[in-house]
């Protein structure tokens, strides 16, 4: 366990701890309630995930069905193409929402309180099957175009999600799963302007600086401080793992490469100010 004492920015964050062993129970484990007049899952829990995943994948598609209606309805004069892609854009947000809004309870209680566990468990659910619906998704646009960088991106977050479901340094996976889906919620204001009101071109300017800081804040400094606060955890506990340690460099070398895409698309937005003010 880390001695919050050397870690002066633990209490800040609200994180409550590591875990000493490099494995903790299962999530379906913790679900369970001892109560006489509860439920006891299956022995098996994985036929009744497998249901759940399903229908959570289900219930993505009808929400993006939904999202095309509404879009249709309220930007009629937008093609079918941009259509999909604002609908997809507010699925994605959606989902960014539910994974902050359901994973938060592993951080302002404990990770292994049972009904601030069943939330989370809900979260990881819900989670995995929008990734693994939008996964096949992007591969069954195949044809039109691969979008490499996404699809390493989604593989990579199941997988997390995945070991966070299974107990492997769940309070570390569930943390930085949250900082990174939070780091998102400008990118997709941002897009949602892009694609509505492409003649506004400084409020597109403005979102995206916006987003800069937002993006910037949350998926570099804020997460490497965290990283930073925990590494000697990391590096006996998580990083044991090459997978993980490959999952993390993934992610992380993600953040920095779009965070500077971003600096970049701001510096030019800058620089044309400043050559239509000058001129």
């Amino acid at each position: 366990m880390i001695d919050d004492s050397t870690c002066p920015l633990y209490a800040w964050y609200g994180f409550p701890h590591l875990p000493n062993a490099p494995k903790a129970p299962k999530a379906y484990e913790i679900c369970q309630d001892d109560r006489p007049d509860s439920p006891d899952l299956p022995d098996s829990p994985y036929p009744y995930v497998l249901c759940m995943l399903l229908g959570g994948v289900y219930a993505w598609s009808l929400l993006l069905r939904l999202a095309q209606w509404y879009v249709r309805r309220t930007y009629p004069n937008v093609s079918i193409k941009v259509a999909y892609d604002i609908s997809k854009n507010m699925v994605h947000h959606v989902n960014a929402m539910v994974c902050v809004a359901t994973m938060s309870p592993a951080f302002i209680n404990n990770v292994t309180d049972i009904y601030a566990n069943r939330i989370v468990c809900g979260g990881i659910i819900a989670s995995f099957a929008f990734y693994l619906y939008d996964t096949a998704c992007i591969l069954w646009s195949l044809k039109q175009s691969l979008n490499i960088p996404y699809l390493v991106h989604h593989v990579v977050t199941m997988m997390w999600l995945w070991y966070a479901w299974n107990g492997f340094h769940r309070e570390v996976i569930l943390y930085v799963v949250y900082l990174l889906e939070y780091s998102n919620f400008l990118l997709y204001v941002s897009y949602h302007l892009r694609k509505v009101y492409p003649e506004y071109t400084a409020l597109q300017m403005v979102s995206e600086c916006f987003q800069l800081v937002w993006y910037g804040y949350f998926r570099v400094i804020r997460l490497s401080i965290f990283l930073f606060q925990v590494r000697t955890a990391l590096f006996t506990q998580v990083f044991t793992s090459l997978l993980c340690f490959v999952m993390f460099v993934i992610l992380y070398a993600m953040g920095l490469y779009w965070t500077c895409n971003l600096w970049k698309k701001c510096a030019k937005h800058v620089q044309r100010g400043g050559g239509a003010s000058s001129s």
